[in-house]
């Protein structure tokens, strides 16, 4: 019984920290909706959608409609790097 109840408890920790992280996320990359889900074999996968049109130079400058990782951390990283292609581009290349 004391495992059950260690294990729910700790379930509960990672879930809390989870929305936790997500909601910080949100407010990071506000341009993007974020969600996390599990597929088939559940397998979590965080996500985070553009809000905007992509320009063909943004495409071809490797911005990304979707970005999906299996983790926070990878998905914080990947966002850095969208917001740093977002920020190389002129504003005439975005209109």
């Amino acid at each position: 019984m004391a495992r059950a109840a260690f294990a729910a408890r700790l379930g509960a920790a990672r879930e809390w920290r989870a929305v936790r992280r997500l909601v910080e996320l949100r407010a990071v990359y506000a341009g993007r909706h974020m969600e996390r889900h599990r597929d088939e074999e559940y397998r979590e996968w965080w996500v985070a959608v553009l809000l905007r049109a992509i320009m063909p130079e943004l495409k071809t400058a490797g911005v990304l409609a979707l970005v999906e990782r299996p983790n926070d951390a990878t998905l914080t990283t990947a966002l850095a790097w969208q917001v740093s292609l977002l920020g190389n581009t002129s504003p005439a290349e975005e209109t």
